[in-house]
């Protein structure tokens, strides 16, 4: 989980070490220690600092991040290279709160027999009936939401942990849709939230949030 300064300042006990003289402390450690499982264990949890944005600053200042490109550059086991490597990841972040993406998407009778088909859904609502408008099925909806969010943000890798729905109107077939998604929260558990609007009417047909993890995180 991210942090903020003043919840560093409530972790710190009134005599106790901050954040950079600890990772400076983890850094002379790392340097002058002769034991291969304790330098394996200081640049695993220099690793995992380099996760937290608030420690961005104070890891370039101690050399955190000279000591991930020495390792890359200069040792052989593959051990040492993992952890450097997952520290140079975890501070080059590919996304942020506020990122979104959105596509337009209009669903016809044939895309809603293939689901049909595909789930041995055959609901008449979906079908056409003569007069009566086909209902485009709601897990259609949601897939459509689950390809933005697998492809494209967070992207390929993504795993859903939880969601929540609501589908406030029905959606027809023929209706133009927007389909959007906007990362709102970025911790090991990412959030997300999601919304299908057909826009000529403004009529929001699906809407909801979910929590994700990226596979290297499972």
């Amino acid at each position: 989980m991210f942090s903020n300064k003043t919840q560093l300042r409530k972790r710190t006990p009134e005599n106790g070490t901050d954040r950079e003289t600890f990772l400076s402390l983890l850094v002379d450690e790392y340097l002058h220690s002769t034991v291969y499982d304790a330098k394996c264990q200081v640049l695993a949890n220099l690793a995992n600092f380099a996760y937290d944005p608030i420690n961005y600053q104070y890891i370039r200042d101690v050399g955190v991040l000279d000591i991930f490109l020495h390792v890359i550059k200069n040792e052989s086991s593959l051990q040492l290279l993992h952890f450097a490597v997952a520290g140079i990841c975890n501070l080059c972040c590919a996304f942020k709160a506020g990122d979104k993406i959105r596509i337009q998407k209009t669903l016809t009778q044939k895309d809603l027999d293939a689901f049909s088909n595909l789930t041995s859904d055959h609901n008449y609502l979906h079908q056409n009936n003569g007069n009566k408008r086909p209902i485009v099925h709601g897990a259609l909806l949601n897939g459509l939401v689950a390809g933005l969010i697998g492809t494209h943000l967070p992207g390929p890798g993504t795993v859903l942990v939880s969601q929540t729905m609501k589908f406030p109107n029905k959606c027809f077939v023929g209706e133009k849709l927007t389909i959007s998604v906007e990362l709102v929260d970025v911790r090991k558990i990412l959030k997300v939230k999601f919304y299908c609007i057909v826009e000529e009417e403004k009529k929001v047909v699906f809407e909801g949030e979910a929590k994700l993890m990226l596979a290297k995180d499972c």
